[in-house]
């Protein structure tokens, strides 16, 4: 007969526990012998891996993942083992962090590459005195972040002088 402390089901040669703690097990034999002993259990907590949201980039860009874990085991799906995770190119990115306990945590997540915005001022331009020419970047304002040479953050500007005219739009990603 088997009676581990806090059974309340009775002869059970084994027990499954998830819980910290310390464990005692009596056995009678056939006989009414007795014997009994004592074991702690430690259970782990298992590494939080939390590689974040998945990433966009612009090309020619990179992008950097953190296991975080200081200490453990790393393994990147290039099988690297650096704490952190750099990549130029659109891919699924994978890690496996080992603790010291031997305890395992994972996570991934997507890189993908944005297309490049297009802006396009149109070809050279030439307006009479007096006169003015209207530029549009091609983006909204609101939704874009838009610098022409000239200072201007607007979609559109207008010009009546002559020089060179030029716009950066950026989108939400940094393109």
């Amino acid at each position: 007969k088997y009676a581990w402390t806090g059974d309340t089901t009775g002869n059970i040669q084994t027990i499954a526990s998830k819980t910290s703690g310390t464990y005692n097990v009596e056995v009678t034999d056939g006989n009414g012998c007795k014997g009994s002993a004592t074991t702690d259990l430690t259970v782990h907590s298992m590494p939080v891996v939390d590689l974040g949201v998945d990433k966009s980039m612009c090309a020619g860009s990179s992008v950097s993942f953190d296991a975080g874990n200081t200490g453990a085991t790393i393994t990147w799906q290039d099988a690297s083992s650096d704490p952190t995770y750099s990549t130029t190119v659109a891919e699924m990115v994978h890690v496996l962090v080992v603790d010291g306990n031997g305890c395992t945590g994972r996570d991934t997540a997507l890189v993908s590459i944005q297309v490049g915005l297009t802006v396009d001022l149109g070809d050279d331009q030439s307006v009479c005195e007096g006169n003015t020419m209207t530029f549009d970047a091609g983006y909204d304002a609101s939704e874009y972040i838009i610098l022409w040479n000239t200072g201007a953050t607007t979609q559109t500007i207008e010009v009546n002088n002559t020089g060179e005219v030029s716009v950066v739009v950026t989108d939400a990603g940094g393109c």
